[in-house]
């Protein structure tokens, strides 16, 4: 869906989108084997942690292509829900990680500053393409939530199948912005 809908028309976007999306990928296949050894799930996470770095340098692109760099006045609130929402979830889990603990804390970290870039995009591109991307965020936080409620506090019922619904509708959503913002980029 990215290459035929012109991501590759910004090639810096471009590069960080398909690296987002391999990382995705790998993730989604090392989580797969999960069951059978430990260690699937640390790369899976490993995995899903590049995928947000790579994320987060599409995001913070747009913000430098736009020349505005700084925040909106809002960005300090933003950040400390975002920051509150994970600290709460990882109080919850917390007492199951076991020598997961580490790993999910940085996890965390590097999802809740994607989400933080995502909201920061307001203002500094197409509208368009910031709600896609800001919704696609936040739902890829709420699908990593799902997982990780299910996985380190109680089974949810019907888990996979709502973490699996949110978690495609993010690349959807993510990807589908990221192409509005390339479009509105090579209108201007």
């Amino acid at each position: 869906m990215a290459v035929t809908n012109g991501i590759f028309q910004k090639r810096s976007i471009a590069m960080f989108t398909l690296a987002a999306l391999i990382f995705s990928w790998m993730g989604d296949i090392l989580l797969m084997f999960q069951e059978a050894k430990p260690v699937f799930f640390m790369s899976g996470l490993g995995a899903f942690w590049l995928a947000h770095a790579f994320y987060i340098l599409d995001y913070k692109k747009v913000a430098v292509a736009s020349g505005k760099i700084y925040g909106s006045k809002y960005s300090i609130i933003q950040a400390l829900i975002i920051s509150g929402y994970a600290i709460f979830l990882i109080a919850v889990v917390y007492d199951n990680l076991g020598e997961m603990k580490i790993p999910v804390i940085l996890y965390a970290v590097v999802i809740s500053v994607m989400l933080w870039s995502a909201f920061s995009r307001r203002g500094k591109t197409f509208p368009g393409s910031f709600y896609f991307i800001a919704a696609g965020s936040a739902l890829f936080v709420l699908s990593d939530s799902l997982l990780a409620l299910n996985k380190f506090w109680s089974p949810l019922p019907e888990a996979d199948l709502f973490i699996m619904a949110t978690y495609i509708s993010v690349q959807f959503l993510i990807i589908q912005g990221l192409v509005k913002h390339v479009t509105w980029v090579k209108e201007l």
